[in-house]
């Protein structure tokens, strides 16, 4: 499960870097899992300048080729292209809680506005399967209506990652994938393997939850062992980046952040001599 905790960081005006305040894990994959996010701010309250928290992510997943046979189905994937928003308030009557009731939305100068569904108290979210539609280079907005007032967060998508991914690949050999140079904060990567159609994650990249900018996993290392023989593989890779303090509107900015990326899907054969037919 990749892990993510917005919760821990907030970056620097000055300085333009992330500093670790406050550590809580969370599990969060691309697909739809909530989490309680906000448990340790409880402790920083006294610090809070405003008394909404909002932190997101935002995945969109590229459509296969429909001749692969990708069946995500059961995965954290299968949603497709997927937002995720946790939201508390500081101002309830036992403190620090998840925030329920907001009323959000997602909105796209390219594809329009999609309402988020609260999944669990303070916990909202849209994917494809709600109609979410996704743009890579998209002017976007996460808005709440909460307690009378609006928050908000802009940001511009980021492009799609250039990755070099080989369609033949040779058995048992190691593979790097290096997205450096192209303005990401950080990456994921993801392994399938989809011989039998229904697609099964053999490999997924480390993520630091303190570290919500982190070069390190822009090149990433998978295992020899990963590409057994005779198999057929999908490897996604998703270039993100986040927001800055200067995205943030009506929030508070210690805790507060979103993050964005498409992950990219390419089709990986370990077949001596086979025609695929793609």
């Amino acid at each position: 499960m990749w892990l993510l905790s917005l919760l821990s960081w907030y970056k620097d005006t000055t300085s333009g870097v992330f500093v670790v305040r406050v550590t809580v894990g969370c599990c969060l994959g691309f697909g739809l899992s909530g989490c309680a996010l906000f448990e340790e701010l409880k402790s920083v309250v006294d610090e809070l300048t405003e008394p909404v928290v909002m932190q997101a992510i935002a995945v969109g997943l590229a459509e296969p080729d429909p001749s692969w046979g990708l069946d995500l189905t059961g995965t954290e994937y299968e949603g497709g292209s997927t937002v995720q928003v946790w939201i508390s308030d500081a101002n309830t009557s036992s403190g620090f809680a998840p925030a329920r009731g907001a009323r959000v939305s997602f909105v796209s100068d390219a594809n329009g506005s999609f309402g988020l569904s609260e999944e669990e108290t303070g916990y909202y979210v849209v994917s494809n399967i709600d109609g979410l539609r996704y743009s890579s280079n998209d002017d976007i907005d996460l808005v709440s209506d909460y307690a009378g007032e609006r928050q908000r967060i802009s940001m511009r998508t980021p492009p799609v990652a250039d990755v070099s991914v080989p369609t033949d690949h040779t058995p048992l050999l190691g593979m790097t994938i290096d997205i450096r140079g192209q303005g990401f904060d950080n990456a994921a990567v993801v392994v399938f393997d989809i011989t039998t159609g229904r697609a099964v994650s053999v490999w997924e990249s480390d993520y630091d939850k303190t570290k919500p900018e982190d070069s390190s996993n822009l090149v990433q290392s998978i295992g020899g062992d990963t590409f057994q023989p005779n198999r057929i593989f999908v490897i996604g890779v998703a270039g993100l980046t986040a927001s800055s303090p200067g995205d943030l509107h009506g929030l508070q900015v210690l805790g507060s952040g979103m993050m964005a990326g498409s992950m990219v899907l390419n089709l990986v054969t370990t077949f001596d001599s086979w025609d695929t037919g793609f």
